[in-house]
């Protein structure tokens, strides 16, 4: 029985909506046309916006890992290059050290040669100076074998220092060994830091053409939205005067506010969260009172996708105001009843696609197949 009513009720409302093909009537239906291809063009616009502030988060995410990457291999180089700075200290301190272990060793190899040259060279001459001088030849042995001691110590002198120097050496040696595998870490280091610049120039190009091609389509947007709210401005303009006998906008603000304890207006008509919202919010706690804005009739009350719940009156002229996510309960008038400006018909609740009690405030100029013809309702209501 109810699903009977309700199609009686939108039988009825077509019915009644038929346009009168009047001069005004068809300029209001065709800037209406116009607005509604305008809003389907402003709300594809609004998504690729959404599509390419999306994008541009994903490629600064992006770009900040790179910096991060890029970062971390400026600190492994630059501990890499303290590396390479302390192991070349150490190798110029090993060379100091060996160049003085060189000169020492020439040292006692030239007290050497010296030495083995008064034995050697002027053996005789050496021997009779150490027989004469001897007291006796016991004296002679002495001394004889105290100078070849002299001589021996010189020799192990001279290994030790080679050891020595050999030890320095291989040092040298395993330093710079260590050097250049420091060397070919940096270089790849280097080469990997490179690989991560050109990839973040690669981003930071598509990154900036993702943003010009968002200001673009938000100038484009900008532009659409100046248009709508223009064509909105023109068709309230024409159905003032048609329902005033052509007094011009003035009866678009004789509405009373449907919503008489708050003035809160949490969403105001206009671009939101990527899509067109089509009214106003009008905040209060459960229960509050919502008001008819105007002399009518009732042309829907009940369920209805999105607003949970909604009534829809249409007043002189065909214009419609229509109130949105209140609860079943709380509807106080049925299809088809007369209601006065300013008596209760429903109190605010939070039903449907709602983020908290508030009513959704939209005026219509009619409906096209399954959709209202939604307009600004700002200056109906003297926003």
């Amino acid at each position: 029985m109810a699903s009977r009513k309700w199609m009686a009720g939108v039988l009825t409302a077509a019915m009644l909506l038929t346009p009168v093909f009047t001069t005004a009537q068809a300029s209001i239906e065709s800037d209406q046309q116009r607005l509604d291809e305008l809003r389907q063009q402003y709300n594809q616009r609004m998504q690729e916006i959404k599509k390419l502030r999306s994008d541009e988060k994903d490629l600064e995410k992006k770009l900040a890992i790179i910096n991060q990457q890029i970062a971390e291999l400026d600190q492994q180089i630059n501990a890499i290059q303290a590396e390479i700075n302390a192991g070349a200290a150490k190798i110029r301190e090993l060379e100091v050290e060996i160049k003085k272990t060189q000169d020492k060793l020439e040292t006692r190899k030239k007290m050497l040669k010296q030495r083995l040259r008064v034995m050697y060279e002027d053996g005789d001459v050496s021997y009779l100076e150490v027989l004469f001088q001897s007291t006796d030849f016991s004296d002679f042995i002495d001394r004889m074998s105290t100078l070849s001691l002299v001589v021996n110590q010189d020799k192990r002198l001279v290994e030790g220092i080679k050891e020595e120097k050999r030890k320095l050496d291989e040092t040298q040696a395993q330093l710079k060994r260590e050097q250049d595998l420091r060397q070919v870490r940096q270089n790849a280091m280097y080469a990997a830091k490179a690989e991560q610049d050109k990839i973040k120039k690669e981003q930071q190009a598509i990154l900036a053409q993702v943003q010009k091609e968002r200001q673009i389509t938000e100038a484009q947007a900008k532009k659409e939205e100046q248009e709508i709210q223009a064509i909105e401005a023109q068709i309230a303009a024409a159905i003032a005067a048609k329902l005033n006998g052509g007094k011009g906008i003035k009866s678009a603000g004789n509405w009373t506010w449907p919503v008489p304890s708050s003035r809160v207006i949490t969403s105001g008509y206009g671009p939101r969260w990527g899509t067109m919202h089509a009214g106003i919010d009008i905040a209060g706690p459960v229960g509050t009172p919502i008001v008819a804005v105007d002399n009518g009739v009732v042309r829907f009350a009940g369920a209805a996708q999105g607003f949970g719940h909604w009534v829809v009156i249409e007043h002189a002229g065909g214009i419609m105001s229509v109130y949105g996510h209140m609860y079943g309960n709380q509807i106080y008038v049925s299809v088809g009843q007369e209601v006065k400006r300013g008596q209760q018909i429903a109190g605010i609740g939070s039903d449907g696609q709602s983020t908290g009690p508030h009513l959704h405030f939209s005026v219509a100029t009619g409906i096209s197949g399954s959709r209202m013809l939604y307009v600004n309702p700002g200056p109906y209501l003297g926003l």
